[in-house]
Order: structure tokens, then C-alpha cells, then sequence
């Protein structure tokens, strides 16, 4: 037996749900910063979303956003251009991750004020402010990895003077790696040997600020 239902009217009822924005800038720095040290500036990028890396064997890597990566990234060390990733696939970024006070990944739109070789995005390393009081601090850290029986020590020691305002800081590294291995055989000509070391000294006042730095970077593979 077959019924006619009429609807007389119908009424739909909806609540907006507010997108979030989607997250363009993140910052590694502090303790995060430190959990990660022993690791190339790639793979402790790797831990930020949307941040892989390219890597060539075991020791060389550069990163990759969001499935960028060479020259269509822009990595900025204290202001300084860092284009050496550029050069091939071989050629990972001259960067000690010790020097970094805070790491800064920038994606999207964003990254257009950088220029036209941020495309892919942005990768900001820092040190942290001078010191700007009278006193001494520093830190030691080790990092040891059992393929390929080595590690990695870095020091830090930094202080300010008797004149307020005027800071300095020395940074120092060295890593040390033999042939790494997998399961069943030893993987040759992979060992390591990288040593960096930063000096930075400067005023920081009222009317402006006088920062120097001085860096060096060398890696051998093989």
C-alpha cells in the first residue's frame, strides 16, 4: 500500500568551522635545539613538518621542503648567503649546526621577500645575542654513534666585559666517523672527519649595534 508523505519545508542548518592557518614559520631553538645536536643541519631540520632531506650516501645530505631542495632553497647563515648546496647533487650545506642558537624554516608565501631563489622556502640559522653583562659561561657536548665507532664533541665559551653592552663567543667542534656498515658488509671510503670553528665579538647599545664574526667549516668524506 503506497502512501504520499508531503514536506511542507525543509531546513538545513550549518556552523562554520574557522580554518587554522596553515603554519608557514617554525623555529627549532632551546632544548630542542640541543636533543638534536650530533646530527647534520638536514636531518635535524627533518623533525620540522613538511622538512625531508636528499640524501647521498651517509654522510652527505641537504634538505628539502616540501619536495624542494638545491637552488630552490635559501639558507641564510647569520645573514650571510649560504649557496655552496647549489653546486650538485654532492654538495651538502657548509654549515656547522654547533654555531646555531635557533633554527627558523620558512614556508609559503612568506619567503618571497628573500627573493626569487626562495622558491621552495627559507632556512634561517642564527647564533644567540652577545652576552651583554660582565661574566663567563659555556658548555661542552658529546655525541657518540656506534656505526662507524666515532662521535662528535662541541664547546662552547662566551662571556661579556666590564662595559655594558660588550659581549664575545667562541664555538668549536670536531666529528669523527670510520666506514659505516649495514647488516652484512662494511660500506667503504664512508668515513668522516669535520671540524668547524666561530668567533663573534660586538656592542650592543641604545643607538645601534657592532657585531663581527668569523666562521670555518671543513668536511672530508671518504
Amino acid at each position: 500500500e503506497h502512501h504520499i508523505e508531503i514536506l511542507d519545508q525543509v531546513v538545513t542548518t550549518a556552523n562554520k568551522v574557522a580554518e587554522a592557518p596553515a603554519q608557514t614559520r617554525t623555529d627549532l631553538s632551546g632544548q630542542t635545539l640541543e636533543r638534536l645536536q650530533g646530527r647534520s643541519l638536514a636531518q635535524m631540520l627533518e623533525s620540522i613538518s613538511g622538512v625531508s632531506m636528499v640524501q647521498t650516501g651517509p654522510g652527505i645530505a641537504k634538505p628539502m621542503i616540501h619536495g624542494l631542495y638545491g637552488n630552490r632553497i635559501l639558507i641564510v647563515q647569520n645573514d650571510v648567503r649560504q649557496e655552496g648546496q647549489q653546486w650538485g647533487i654532492d654538495h651538502a650545506p657548509e654549515i656547522d649546526p654547533t654555531v646555531a642558537g635557533t633554527m627558523t624554516v620558512i614556508k609559503g608565501a612568506e619567503g618571497v621577500r628573500y627573493g626569487p631563489d626562495a622558491l621552495g622556502g627559507v632556512i634561517l640559522v642564527k647564533p644567540d645575542p652577545l652576552p651583554r653583562s660582565a661574566g663567563l659561561t659555556g658548555s661542552l657536548m658529546t655525541h657518540l654513534q656506534s656505526n662507524g665507532l666515532g662521535g662528535k664533541v662541541s664547546g662552547q665559551i662566551q662571556g661579556g666585559l666590564q662595559r655594558p653592552g660588550w659581549g664575545w663567543r667562541a664555538t668549536g667542534s670536531l666529528r669523527l666517523l670510520g666506514d659505516q656498515y649495514a647488516p652484512d658488509y662494511i660500506l667503504s671510503n664512508t668515513g668522516q672527519r669535520e671540524w668547524g670553528f666561530s668567533a663573534q665579538a660586538g656592542y650592543t647599545g641604545n643607538k645601534g649595534t657592532l657585531d663581527l664574526y668569523y666562521s670555518l667549516y671543513q668536511a672530508g668524506f671518504g
